[in-house]
């Protein structure tokens, strides 16, 4: 069969969700990097900011 898989392969419908599916995650995953970046750079920022106004 077709990768292992006994019938027909996969219509048109199911390689465009695929596609779609890869086009989402390479499109996404960098937001996402993005977003988390961001939520863990704001506390150290803001925590780096508060250290020499509590020395002085």
């Amino acid at each position: 069969g077709w990768l292992g898989l006994e019938g027909p392969p996969p219509n048109w419908a199911c390689i465009v969700l695929v596609f779609g599916g890869v086009a989402g995650l390479v499109t996404f995953l960098p937001l996402f990097w993005y977003a988390a970046l961001i939520i863990f750079a704001i506390p150290n920022f803001v925590q780096f900011r508060q250290v020499p106004a509590a020395r002085s």
